[in-house]
């Protein structure tokens, strides 16, 4: 069963720190049609100053992710593969990891179980 974290879905975004040339993101709450717009204006201003990004994305409070949220994270590892950058998702798991898994992206997308194994 999902967890709802209030009436409208909400989606905390913040950038951790910087390891080994990695910054690290760490998302809380909810992917969606309503949050997925954040995300990607959140990953956009960090590629203004840095265009060849290597981003970790840090899933592990995410709770849940649409296809809205899933489109998302597609442009983003596009976005920041064409520019010379990278993207690694970590801490994947339940619905999220589920649908990655059953819609087959995440054999396409950089897995990984936590930063650790992303930066090295």
């Amino acid at each position: 069963m999902r967890t709802v974290l209030s009436e409208w879905a909400q989606l905390d975004i913040r950038t951790q720190t910087e390891r080994d040339g990695w910054t690290v993101v760490r998302i809380t709450g909810e992917l969606d049609l309503a949050t997925a717009p954040r995300l990607e204006e959140h990953v956009t201003g960090l590629t203004l100053t840095r265009p060849t990004l290597r981003l970790v994305l840090d899933m592990t409070e995410l709770q849940f992710c649409d296809s809205t949220g899933l489109g998302t994270l597609v442009a983003l590892h596009r976005r920041l593969d064409s520019g010379g950058g990278r993207l690694v998702l970590v801490g994947l798991h339940g619905q999220p990891l589920h649908l990655l898994t059953r819609t087959g992206l995440a054999s396409r997308l950089n897995l990984r179980e936590n930063a650790e194994q992303a930066t090295h």
